[in-house]
C-alpha cells in the first residue's frame, strides 16, 4: 500500500473524528434549551387528549381481479 493512501484514510479518520466529537456539545446545549421552554410554560397550558382502545382483529387479505 502507498504511504499516500494511508495518510488520506488517517486525515478522513481524524476530521471524521473531529465532526462527530464536536457534535456531542452542541446536543447538550440544544437539549438544556428545550427543558428550560417546557419548564418555563405553566402546566395548566398543557392539553392532553386521551382515547380509549380496543383490540381488533384485521384482515389482511385483499381479493383482485385482473384481465
Amino acid at each position: 500500500m502507498k504511504k499516500s493512501s494511508i495518510l488520506i484514510a488517517l486525515s478522513i479518520l481524524i476530521i471524521t473524528g473531529l465532526w462527530i466529537w464536536s457534535g456531542q456539545f452542541k446536543e447538550d446545549d440544544i437539549s438544556k434549551k428545550e427543558t428550560e421552554s417546557i419548564t418555563a410554560k405553566n402546566i395548566d397550558e398543557i392539553n392532553v387528549r386521551t382515547k380509549k382502545s380496543i383490540a381488533q382483529e384485521i384482515n389482511k387479505t385483499i381479493s383482485i381481479q385482473g384481465q
